[in-house]
């Protein structure tokens, strides 16, 4: 792993838990104002943990260049370590299978976001890389 791996990685796990606490506010803001807020936390708290999932990989692709689905992935599982250690730390609930179900789904849609936003090569780029293969056949014979 280079240093530009790490350090789109890292970005893009800080900017999904920046996005994680500005989203939290939000929810919590909606459903603050809804007649029965009780059943609507833990669907507030999942929207706002997965879309901070993917906007952490849409970040740490960019970031990461060419190489930028595999720093989602990562981002994706980065963030997922974090928010077991919270949980662990605040005593939360939830059983092992739906954990592993929810913490499966934040990497999958980190990877889905650097899927969706990574950089592709321009078409100069490409045509090169074919002009290349062109005069290779062209000189093996």
């Amino acid at each position: 792993m280079n240093k530009n791996f790490i350090k789109s990685v890292l970005t893009g796990a800080v900017v999904g838990a920046g996005a994680l606490i500005v989203l939290a506010l939000i929810g919590a803001l909606l459903v603050n104002r809804s007649a029965d807020p009780d059943k609507l936390i833990p669907p507030a708290a999942y929207v706002s943990l997965f879309l901070s999932s993917f906007i952490g990989g849409a970040v740490a692709s960019r970031a990461g260049g060419y190489g930028g689905v595999g720093a989602a992935a990562f981002c994706g599982v980065l963030l997922a370590v974090a928010h077991l250690i919270v949980r662990v730390i605040s005593g939360g609930g939830l059983s092992f299978f739906p954990l592993v179900a929810v913490y499966a789904a934040m990497v999958l849609l980190s990877t889905l976001a650097g899927l969706l936003f990574r950089r592709r090569a321009s078409r100069s780029a490409s045509r090169t890389v074919k002009k290349f293969k062109r005069l290779s056949r062209r000189a093996r014979g």
